[in-house]
């Protein structure tokens, strides 16, 4: 049987015997892993003496339940990194094949019990632990001690990730402090503004209240002083109106008096004239009676003129 022929499930169980499949001497490049998994009741697979040079990703996946797997012989460079979930697996044979290492996730292959990797290519380091496997007891030795390193290598990976984890936390914390520090710095920036800009309103509020205050005082003021000249000037015009009519009423007065005198002397001067016209004082008195008539004429109209002054 090789790969130039399609492997189905039916071919396979002319390889089956009780629960092991035996594909040995069968020249296989690539293996038949789903053919393989379909028949659940396998148990142990011999792939020895074949031509495959890697293993799918899907092998450890499919064929975990295998307890014994017989690559031996083969021209295997690598295993996949997932060979750890063969949980299972207590006997592997990896006799005589190109690998360099083994992987990491051996160190779950806790029930393997037997182990055999002779003649390949190993590491120093590894090859070293592997030992020589010359024979059954130290091929369980094999076993033992390398998914003993493999669990090592586990842990330490491990804690170095957790020490990465932890220092990626802790970067995150300084990154998040950093981000809260900077928005508690904007936000003090903000409110900061916003206080400078409130007190600046405030300020201006004032200042307006109190160029208005100002402006009412200083128009209260121009209204005093206004309101002073107005009652000085009205006041001026009253004490002179005051006085002309105080003047006219005085005038009034002493005309009136000098009227009943000159009519008293009139009357007087009449009667004795009119007695003795010929007397020389008579003569005179009739000369002084044509002036003061005159005179009295004169007075009536200025009289006139005051009282139609005082009336405007």
């Amino acid at each position: 049987m090789s790969n130039k022929g399609k492997i189905t499930k039916e071919s396979l169980k002319d390889k089956i015997e009780g629960n092991e499949l035996d594909l040995s001497l069968s020249g296989l490049t690539k293996i038949p892993v789903k053919e393989i998994a379909s028949i659940t009741k396998i148990k142990c697979a011999d792939l020895s003496c074949n031509q495959l040079v890697s293993l799918p990703d899907n092998f450890s996946v499919h064929l975990s339940h295998l307890t014994r797997l017989d690559l031996s012989k083969n021209l295997l460079e690598s295993l996949p990194q997932n060979f750890g979930l063969m949980v299972a697996l207590q006997r592997l044979d990896l006799l005589g094949n190109q690998l360099t290492e083994l992987p990491v996730s051996f160190g779950d292959l806790k029930s393997l019990r037997w182990l055999d990797v002779k003649e390949n290519k190993l590491e120093p380091t590894l090859n070293k632990i592997v030992g020589d496997c010359l024979d059954d007891k130290q091929c369980k030795a094999c076993a033992q001690q390398v998914v003993s390193h493999m669990q090592s290598i586990q842990s330490r990976m491990e804690e170095q990730r957790l020490k990465h984890e932890a220092k990626e936390r802790m970067r995150e914390t300084q990154r998040e402090a950093s981000k809260r520090k900077k928005e508690e710095e904007q936000r003090e920036i903000k409110k900061k503004e916003k206080l400078e800009e409130k007190e600046r309103r405030r300020r201006a509020y004032e200042a307006a209240q109190e160029a208005e205050r100002q402006a009412k005082e200083e128009e209260q003021e121009d209204e005093r002083i206004n309101s002073e000249e107005h009652s000085k000037a009205n006041g001026d015009a009253g004490s002179y109106e005051q006085k002309q009519k105080t003047s006219g009423s005085s005038c009034l007065l002493i005309f009136f008096s000098l009227l009943v005198v000159v009519i008293a002397v009139v009357v007087g001067s009449y009667f004795y004239c009119e007695s003795n016209p010929s007397l020389p004082a008579c003569v005179t008195a009739h000369q002084i009676l044509d002036q003061a008539s005159t005179k009295i004429q004169h007075w009536k109209r200025e009289i006139e003129q005051i009282l139609q002054s005082w009336q405007s």
